[in-house]
């Protein structure tokens, strides 16, 4: 199984992401710079300029002084304010049971790449959904 199929795998099991049509991961290559890592529980990995998309398993990391549960599909490594305006959050996450973490670069997750590929735009505002759901408020999309 491939790195893309593996994805849409997890990403077709909720149901923000499940605008990514069956096939289409190939595309998400050309735009995304996707890592997915396996983190044993008890070991802890740094952002770094990364943004986590936890897809199995539980966690915690560092949210501006407070420690944060994570579990399926949460986003860590970035914040969003009010306007839909991010920047990086960097943190470390710590696996509390095995998990598995996709990984993607901050800027190039939320730019719009210059194809302006529909899905990528897509991605950016269910990341922006879940985001706000995380952390109860409303980030607005334009």
């Amino acid at each position: 199984m491939t790195f893309f199929e593996k994805l849409e795998e997890e990403l077709e099991q909720h149901e923000d992401f499940s605008f990514f049509e069956n096939g289409k991961y190939d595309n998400l290559g050309n735009c995304f710079d996707f890592t997915y890592e396996t983190i044993p529980a008890g070991e802890s990995r740094k952002t770094d300029g990364r943004i986590g998309i936890l897809v199995r398993g539980e966690g915690s990391y560092d949210f501006r002084g407070e420690k944060k549960h994570a579990s399926r599909f949460d986003v860590f490594g970035m914040e969003y304010n009010q306007w839909g305006n991010s920047e990086p959050a960097p943190t470390v996450f710590t696996a509390e049971t095995d998990g598995r973490v996709i990984w993607a670069d901050y800027n190039v997750c939320t730019s719009v790449c210059y194809a302006s590929c529909w899905y990528h735009g897509q991605l950016i505002r269910e990341i922006k959904e879940a985001y706000g759901r995380q952390h109860d408020m409303k980030v607005m999309s334009i």
